[in-house]
């Protein structure tokens, strides 16, 4: 029967065992309870396998530190030996657990060790790996599974447009391609858009200028956009002209911005109230950034990448759209808040990548 090291400690009415576990020690003896049409009282997740994989690079490639425990459950009796008190709420002692409380049950942390066990047939030394594992004993599969709901929805993960700025400083620190080993094309791409989302919203020529909502920032009046779409919706311009990822991010942000004052001046009465028009939040934002590399390419062609020049093909792009939607004409009331086109006020991808269509059409139009 195991014997283990370990602090009890009590929640209110609840006690859990905090310890180490070798983790050839815990993989030897545990079971996970996973739902399936023949085991409709179980609760886990199926395994996923792109977290498995993950798990093992993290392991055999990265820091591979685990810091936050395994959430096992005993559903037999444990023994605790208290041996001393370390403060007014925590004792020290050794847990025992019969032979008839085995195995361990899972409740969090399956995809670590699934991880662990893959990684160790690369690297047996990881059979050794010392895993901080917090025992709760339930004998009721239905509070076993409670603990495991709150765990996985009480929590919240990391906000998206924060995890955008990780992925900045990771670049920088790491460098683009051990990201891009790491985390994918995606990540990188991420990563070069926060600097040009920095120059627009601290600029003050910028349409943009103090209207975008950083990670943790309470929305106040000035703030017309949140980070994380802004950066999103540039991300496409790097997918669309992989070249501009190489230029600095002051010349292509000064050429964004030229594009954004033409559309500014294009629709004068959304600018000044952006809070009623939705050219400046999703709708609009993504699709005239998907639009941003066709206009440019026409401006090149025509040697003069000016903001008039943008202006220009813009005028002629929204008058064609205009014919083939149709619609009167493509103005600010097009952009409306609650009056406006529906593909102007549909959040969706869809709909967005469809007005995104109608721009390039319209642009190849103006020819």
């Amino acid at each position: 029967m195991p014997v283990l090291d370990a602090f009890k400690i009590r929640q209110r009415d609840f006690t859990l065992y905090i310890t180490t576990m070798k983790a050839a020690d815990l993989l030897d003896c545990y079971k996970i309870d996973r739902w399936s049409e023949e085991n409709q009282t179980g609760y886990q997740r199926a395994l996923v396998p792109r977290r498995v994989r993950k798990a093992v690079t993290y392991l055999l490639k990265e820091e591979g530190v685990f810091p936050t425990s395994i959430l096992v459950n005993v559903r037999g009796k444990v023994d605790f030996k208290p041996k001393g008190n370390i403060d007014n709420f925590a004792e020290s002692g050794e847990l025992t657990i019969s032979e008839e409380s085995l195995p361990f049950s899972i409740v969090d942390g399956q995809h670590r060790l699934e991880g662990l066990s893959t990684a160790a047939e690369q690297d047996p030394n990881l059979m050794d790996y010392p895993l901080p594992v917090t025992i709760i004993s339930l004998p009721e599969v239905y509070n076993e599974m409670r603990q495991f709901y709150i765990v996985n929805t009480r929590q919240k993960g990391v906000p998206t447009d924060l995890v955008q700025r990780h992925l900045y400083e990771m670049s920088r620190k790491m460098g683009k391609p051990t990201l891009l080993v790491l985390e994918g094309e995606k990540a990188v791409l991420t990563a070069e858009a926060i600097p040009i989302v920095d120059l627009i919203r601290t600029d003050p020529s910028s349409p943009w200028y103090n209207g975008v909502q950083l990670p943790g920032e309470k929305k106040e009046k000035n703030h017309i956009i949140k980070q994380r779409p802004l950066a999103d919706s540039i991300t496409y311009i790097f997918k669309s002209r992989p070249s501009f990822r190489r230029k600095d991010p002051e010349e292509l942000t000064k050429s964004l911005m030229d594009y954004w004052n033409a559309i500014k001046e294009l629709f004068p009465e959304a600018f000044q109230d952006p809070k009623n028009y939705t050219i400046q939040k999703t709708p609009g934002t993504y699709s005239l950034n998907m639009t941003f590399v066709h206009v440019y390419e026409i401006c090149e062609e025509a040697n003069d990448c000016s903001k008039d020049k943008m202006k220009e093909i813009l005028s002629k792009m929204f008058e064609n759209v205009a014919a083939a939607i149709p619609v009167e004409k493509v103005d600010s009331d097009f952009w409306h808040r609650k009056e406006g086109h529906p593909l102007a006020m549909g959040t969706s991808m869809k709909f967005m990548k469809a007005l995104a269509e109608y721009f390039r059409v319209g642009l190849e139009e103006t020819g």
